[in-house]
């Protein structure tokens, strides 16, 4: 996708993983994020949800941060990988709030939510839809979506932004999935406007809009240049958060 021809014909649908966080900490880089793809705009966004067994004494987030802050490394979380979302909303969580958790990266989500419905795991921050029916059917405890709002599907969910209390304040906490239509190095300014209006057009149909929001996405939009906006604005925020956690690349 990203060594394609820049005539607009070739574009490629990618995740706030694949075209911003991984590459620049893969050895050697298999490309630039910012030289080698084009931001044309933002598809959707998946909001995250932390999540606990039934069984977890944590009735809500600062229970967990605290039962987390009393017995450092005790309270494992799940992910389907290194440097996913997954883990990495975790991290920012535990950076935040000064818990030690341990990592359990799984080899995919599935694995990971029957763990988690079994007791297993202690907590995972995963994608809502992921989670969305063992929530409604009292499987799961959520305490907080990740999203710098609530989110509609579940209106009565705090945020991790709203919760306050000793030693924790993140209002600015902000962790999700992203979706972004792409294209190659090099793509004209007028090819990019013309696909990102393509783009908000097709975000804005009525019988497209409601799909996407039953699956458990918000909708994106806007113009290239707010795309660019977040995909840097992600890149240097995650980059500093592996950094500062020593997070390697397997």
């Amino acid at each position: 996708g990203t060594r394609a021809a820049p005539d607009g014909h070739t574009l490629f649908m990618t995740t706030v993983s694949a075209s911003a966080v991984v590459p620049p900490h893969m050895n050697p880089p298999p490309f630039d994020i910012h030289r080698d793809q084009t931001a044309i705009a933002l598809a959707a966004t998946v909001p995250l949800v932390v999540v606990v067994p039934n069984s977890s004494p944590a009735r809500d987030l600062r229970g967990l941060v605290e039962h987390a802050r009393a017995n450092p490394g005790a309270l494992n979380y799940s992910s389907s990988g290194v440097a996913t979302q997954q883990h990495l909303a975790a991290e920012l969580l535990a950076a935040r709030s000064g818990a030690r958790m341990t990592h359990v990266p799984f080899r995919g989500t599935g694995q990971a939510v029957n763990e988690i419905l079994a007791g297993r795991i202690d907590l995972a921050i995963d994608t809502f839809p992921t989670y969305l029916p063992h929530i409604r059917e009292g499987r799961v405890r959520a305490l907080a979506t990740t999203m710098p709002r609530r989110i509609e599907w579940l209106p009565d969910l705090p945020t991790v932004a709203e919760a306050r209390f000793p030693g924790f304040e993140a209002p600015d906490f902000d962790a999700n999935v992203w979706y972004m239509l792409m294209g190659p190095a090099g793509l004209p300014a007028a090819v990019t406007e013309r696909l990102a209006a393509s783009v908000n057009r097709a975000l804005n149909d009525p019988t497209l809009r409601p799909r996407i929001r039953d699956a458990g996405f918000i909708p994106g939009g806007g113009t290239s240049a707010d795309a660019a906006a977040l995909l840097r604005r992600d890149a240097e925020r995650y980059a500093a958060l592996i950094r500062a956690a020593g997070i390697r690349m397997e």
